[in-house]
């Protein structure tokens, strides 16, 4: 029991001052006011004093990549993963395996109970999260892609499954879910952290990523795109790709914001993944020392433009970290709410909504976590501040349990 305590739901209710949330084995049994409680039948719980704290649901970062280490400053993803392959040439997969182990506990500890991963080499997200399930490791829950797809030599190559044509793309697809993987990502453009590869221009052919989705909805599994360029936007949004990752709206003759599109995408609830391009601190203020933190301060004002249009026209949106890439920590989820309160029209309530409730109806979750309610699962963080007044409050976390198990405690894995 979570006694005295501020409950900040998710569901859209006035917060409860002064209240009480009970978990019998996993589930929320009660939520409300200490004074008037009613609970039938016996219980005799656990009580965690939290008088003054703010109780809200697990956070949810919907952009990783779990295997990867976060080195300041190198933002080559594909020489990242060779630097750290050559650190242990005896077992690569075993160093990639206790990284990603690393990475999902300091997440757990910033108080993020789901992440989901947007591509790891070997199936490492899928054999975490299998060991998770099964309690051989403490880590947040997992939503897991595999590898990602894309175009030989392509954005993430070095831990992506190549595939050049329709044939190859739909294998792809069927080997991955067969892989155990929950969905499928697909890299519909070039990246910036892919030296090389073209941002603006798509990767895949309408033709190929149709088939790429079809064959995934066919399996039942969701499809998300990483997509920079303004074509592989359209191309990925005609082709009923479910999640955009970045969205970043570009083209070689500059920013190119397509209004026809952003209907369509509202139209078929097509879910943005916003992520803040590279440093977070440049985003919150940090004054700039180099040329090229001034060319990201103009790609950061260009992007949190376009991120308000799209809420403006009613485009459904969530939040990742894309942590693992360009020295971002996994703990660094509620930096990215704070910086998207800051320097767009988003709210304190409507960010947290996003990284909650948003997100785990997004991916698949809806109905066991994302809000605290009687009959979910008790995915709950407990923080110093009212996070609704001042966000910066999440980085406060005194307390995470994960299905009604404390699993940090003073930023600190307990179990």
């Amino acid at each position: 029991m979570l006694h005295g305590g501020n409950i900040i739901s998710g569901t859209g209710d006035a917060c409860v001052h002064d209240g009480v949330v009970v978990v019998e084995d996993n589930i929320i049994i009660y939520v409300g006011a200490v004074k008037g409680m009613c609970i039938e039948g016996p219980i005799a719980p656990e009580i965690i004093d939290v008088k003054s704290k703010y109780i809200l649901p697990g956070l949810i970062d919907a952009h990783v990549h779990v295997h990867i280490s976060p080195i300041k400053g190198l933002r080559d993803l594909n020489r990242q993963a060779i630097i750290e392959d050559s650190e242990d040439l005896l077992s690569p997969f075993g160093s990639r395996l206790l990284r990603a182990v690393r990475n999902v506990q300091n997440a757990l500890r910033g108080g993020v109970t789901m992440l989901r991963d947007c591509g790891t080499r070997d199936n490492i997200a899928v054999v975490l999260s299998k060991s998770i399930e099964k309690n051989v490791v403490v880590g947040p829950r997992l939503v897991t892609s595999g590898p990602m797809i894309t175009t030989t030599g392509g954005h993430c190559w070095s831990f992506g499954r190549e595939a050049d044509a329709e044939a190859e793309v739909r294998k792809a697809v069927r080997e991955i879910i067969h892989g155990g993987a929950d969905m499928i990502k697909v890299a519909g453009t070039g990246g910036r952290a892919t030296p090389g590869s073209n941002i603006y221009a798509p990767q895949y052919s309408a033709r190929e990523m149709k088939a790429l989705v079809e064959d995934a909805h066919r399996l039942n599994k969701k499809v998300g795109a990483h997509v920079l360029g303004t074509e592989g936007i359209r191309i990925a949004v005609s082709s009923d790709v479910d999640i955009l990752d970045h969205c970043g709206w570009d083209s070689e003759d500059g920013p190119d914001y397509d209004e026809r599109v952003v209907e369509e995408m509202t139209r078929k609830g097509v879910t943005v993944c916003a992520t803040i391009p590279q440093d977070m601190k440049l985003a919150l203020g940090e004054t700039p020392e180099s040329k090229e933190q001034e060319t990201t301060l103009r790609l950061q004002s260009k992007y949190f433009r376009f991120l308000d249009k799209m809420l403006s026209a009613g485009v459904n949106m969530i939040v990742g970290t894309d942590s693992g890439l360009g020295g971002r920590n996994f703990k660094d989820l509620a930096l990215a709410l704070e910086v998207l309160t800051k320097r767009t029209a988003i709210t304190e309530s409507e960010v947290i909504t996003m990284a909650t409730r948003t997100a785990a109806q997004v991916l698949g979750h809806g109905d066991a976590v994302g809000t605290i309610q009687p009959g979910k699962e008790a995915d709950l963080i407990v923080v110093e501040g009212d996070p609704t007044r001042d966000i910066s409050s999440l980085r406060n976390v005194c307390l995470v349990m994960k299905a009604g198990v404390v699993v940090s405690k003073g930023d600190k894995i307990v179990i």
